[in-house]
């Protein structure tokens, strides 16, 4: 149910400009524009046509001479290049390409059966072989009308790592034997056939999953987009399905059965997202489709976590084999999966993924959402997760409480303030086999709202984790922000009135094309309200992501930003400064331990209110771009540069995030708020 076709490609395939080849394969699934010149349509008008064609090598025979190490000529059988989306309604065809000296000593170190070649101003003569039934032959020597001909390989690993192909020509083969350039640079041709080499050394060859064809064997390398849980096959043996696509079948998603002799012999996949390694795999047919099978006695599999910066190593696998070829194409995965627009649900089915504002109480929905919480077994015999995705719901009676001693739930910092928290009632059954932590990202299928006496409760049928770097994880976590700052502009602009009335300064509402002008490293997830901030509710200590412009600092006066402290005794009060500026604390008589550091306030607003917060020390200079502490009544320069980056902040259209750390007040301290200070945040002008 989940192999489905789309009109829409992964992405417009961009014309890349190979050197004397114009448009070059570039992007999947392959078109005409792509292809060039069908294997059928080659006669003697190709060679002056100026067009290219780009055919897949299905055998190589190299014939050599006696006594001579060097090949006499490569014969490369070519054929139509296979396309998954029109399985069983490809003409195949193939046509021999003779490949003479000096083409054959340099050519052959790169060809390989798989590879792709894009040919262009090939010599073409009537066939003179028993290889290919076409009427025409191909051939490159080194005749004239060989010089102007061009070829692109692209191997099967360049094309799964969205990599272009190797050029050649009689001049980069010229450039390849001369020994002069072999000592001074590497060609193209010389680092593919290092490639080659760490090819041969890994011993696989990955195939495409647009490029499958019925009764082959091959190595795949894939994203999982869903699976299955282990059932029992007729003949007793346990099975899973597993749906994949990879860069090149974006909207062709491709089924994977996979047997083994208990459950515990297969792949132990914990998110979608997560990627799968899976050798000698066999490809079938099922209705008008790929089928891929899994031989319990030849094939194997590893999985992989699909996050970036997780472990590259395998949390599941049958063999242990991992090679330095396998980490790169998981790299490239990991790259391209937070863009790849990879649908969870089939087109030709009638749901969409709707969020938790939309979910009514007659219908089943589809939803993706982050786990905040999951009870433990309550008395009743259920278990609920706590689910968000920024938005509200409205309900006749009130939502479910669940008692926080009940719940495994995130640290209070990383809870989102804004946004419903929803029960979901999961089967505990379906829990035990799901490994699913709060935090965790997870696609709820069938989900129906749900209503006992006054409680409001979701109840879905199943749920699979998703990898947070997921596109549509992202999805979600950007319509959130984008509704905060609708929602926040719309405050701002009921309360202009009143915000006039407190001061003549207002904070623009930032645009989606407007740039920040601070930038925080140590991110939070989730941007908080200032009136969110200030509440008694709020965790203390605690650290929280604000979205504010900066109103006013204090002091007034920038060159009292800078004060000296002793390091010894650390008194900051007690400092005096002799008649030759030498600075001296009266408290521990120190002159050596005296620094300078920062210690000012900025107010920050946005539309819920506004907070004054400390800035000092280390995160004061962090905050400045690195400008050192110092005196800055003596130091012009310094000054300047901190009145350029202030004015900066200050102007009327600027904002930026801001990290801010809260802190109890200090013992004795009459004022009960508490304390805030900015971290971790920077101006970037």
């Amino acid at each position: 149910a989940c192999c489905w076709n789309t009109a829409t490609s992964m992405s417009e395939s961009a014309d890349v400009k190979h050197a004397g080849l114009g448009p070059a394969l570039s992007g999947y699934p392959y078109d005409a524009k792509h292809l060039g010149v069908e294997c059928a349509a080659i006669d003697l008008a190709f060679a002056k046509s100026g067009q290219p064609t780009s055919l897949i090598v299905e055998r190589l025979e190299i014939e050599n001479t006696k006594g001579e190490s060097e090949p006499e000529s490569v014969n490369v059988v070519l054929g139509t290049i296979p396309d998954s989306k029109q399985w069983g309604q490809q003409s195949s065809s193939n046509i021999l390409l003779r490949l003479k000296q000096p083409w054959a000593s340099h050519v052959k170190d790169l060809l390989d059966k798989g590879h792709i070649l894009t040919l262009k101003n090939c010599r073409v003569l009537t066939r003179n072989n028993n290889l290919s039934v076409h009427p025409y032959e191909l051939q490159l020597d080194d005749g004239p009308e060989s010089k102007q001909a061009h070829i692109s390989v692209m191997s099967p690993r360049n094309r799964l790592l969205d990599k272009p192909g190797i050029e050649i020509s009689l001049t980069t083969i010229r450039s390849a034997s001369s020994k002069r350039n072999n000592k001074r640079a590497e060609t193209g041709i010389t680092a593919a056939r290092a490639l080659k080499k760490q090819k041969v050394c890994s011993g696989y060859i990955y195939t495409p999953l647009c490029e499958l064809r019925a009764g082959i064997e091959c190595n795949i390398m894939a994203v999982v987009v869903n699976f299955t849980f282990p059932k029992k096959s007729r003949r007793g043996d346990s099975y899973i399905v597993v749906t994949v696509v990879d860069r090149t079948n974006i909207d062709a998603a491709v089924q994977v059965n996979i047997f083994g002799p208990t459950d515990d012999t297969l792949p132990k996949i914990r998110r979608l997202g997560d990627l799968i390694r899976l050798h000698r795999i066999k490809v079938d047919s099922y209705q008008g489709r790929p089928s891929l099978v899994y031989q319990k006695t030849k094939s194997s599999f590893i999985c992989i976590d699909g996050r970036p910066g997780q472990n590259t190593e395998p949390y599941s696998y049958s063999t242990p084999h991992y090679t330095e070829v396998d980490k790169e194409i998981v790299a490239s995965l990991r790259e391209w999966l937070p863009e790849a627009p990879i649908k969870l649900i089939p087109p030709d089915l009638p749901q969409e993924l709707t969020s938790i504002r939309n979910l009514k109480r007659q219908g089943k929905v589809e939803t993706v959402c982050r786990v905040i919480g999951i009870t433990k077994l309550l008395s009743s015999g259920r278990r609920y997760i706590v689910v968000w995705d920024g938005t509200d719901i409205e309900t006749e009676g009130h939502l479910i409480e669940l008692s926080k001693e009940d719940c495994e739930m995130l640290n209070e910092d990383e809870c989102p303030e804004n946004g419903a928290y929803f029960g979901v009632q999961i089967d505990p059954a379906l829990l035990q086999v799901v490994s699913v932590s709060p935090g965790d990202w997870v696609h709820l299928r069938n989900l129906i709202l749900m209503q006992e006496e006054e409680d409001n409760f979701g109840y879905a049928e199943d749920l699979r984790v998703l990898c947070s770097n997921m596109k549509v994880c992202g999805e979600v976590m950007r319509e959130y922000v984008e509704r905060e700052d609708k929602d926040s502009a719309n405050s701002e602009k009921e309360s202009s009135s009143h915000e006039q009335k407190e001061t003549k300064e207002k904070p623009s509402s930032p645009s989606a094309n407007s740039k920040p002008t601070t930038r925080v490293t140590n991110t939070v997830r989730y941007m908080t309200p200032i009136h969110s901030l200030k509440s008694k509710y709020a965790p203390c200590p605690g650290k929280f992501q604000l979205r504010a412009k900066v109103l006013s600092y204090f002091p007034k006066d920038i060159t009292r930003w800078c004060r000296p402290v002793c390091e010894r005794c650390g008194s900051g009060e007690s400092i005096k400064q002799n008649a030759n500026k030498q600075l001296t604390c009266s408290e521990c008589k120190s002159k050596k331990k005296i620094t300078y550091h920062y210690y000012f306030t900025i107010t920050l607003l946005d539309a819920t209110g506004r907070q004054e917060v400390i800035v000092s020390r280390e995160n004061a200079t962090n905050f400045l771009q690195g400008i050192p502490a110092c005196n800055l009544k003596e130091n012009e320069a310094s000054l300047k540069l901190i009145r350029k980056k202030i004015e900066f902040i200050l102007k009327p259209e600027s904002w930026g995030h801001f990290l801010v750390r809260s802190y109890p007040p200090s013992e004795g301290n009459e004022e009960d708020s508490n304390i805030f200070m900015l971290s971790d945040t920077f101006i970037d002008d």
